[in-house]
């Protein structure tokens, strides 16, 4: 058993020795690669500035001609009223109770505080600095 893992792994290192030797071979070397760079084509240096152009114009006319939307001259909108089909969903059991301020309890006898105003509290802060 350890003879053909040997072997397998022989003749995988050979494998791989070989295709780097036909890599090497055919690639070539960074001095000729960097001697051979190719500048871009001048067409497409303009040609994000010439879509940038182009997208601007289209925006610019978009706006321009743009159909105006609004109302006629003639509606005076606060004399118009307007329901919506589904305003009777709005009116609930209990939304009588959403326009008062509830009450707690009957209040005689509790005491009653007398708070001063925040100006009154600082003008006895004064007096009492002096």
């Amino acid at each position: 058993m350890t003879n053909d893992r040997d072997r397998l792994e022989r003749e995988l290192r050979d494998h791989y020795t070989a295709e780097r030797v036909r890599d090497a071979a055919r690639s070539p070397g960074y001095a000729a690669v960097r001697a051979g760079r190719r500048l871009p084509d001048r067409r497409l240096i303009w040609l994000p500035v010439v879509v940038g152009a182009l997208a601007i114009v289209v925006l610019a006319a978009t706006a321009v001609w743009r159909p105006r939307s609004g109302l006629p001259a003639g509606i005076d909108l606060k004399a118009v009223e307007w329901t919506s089909p589904t305003d009777f969903l709005l009116e609930t059991a209990g939304t009588e109770f959403l326009e008062q301020v509830p009450e707690i309890g009957p209040t005689a006898g509790w005491p009653s505080i007398d708070l001063p105003s925040a100006g009154a509290a600082r003008t006895e802060m004064r007096r009492n600095e002096l």
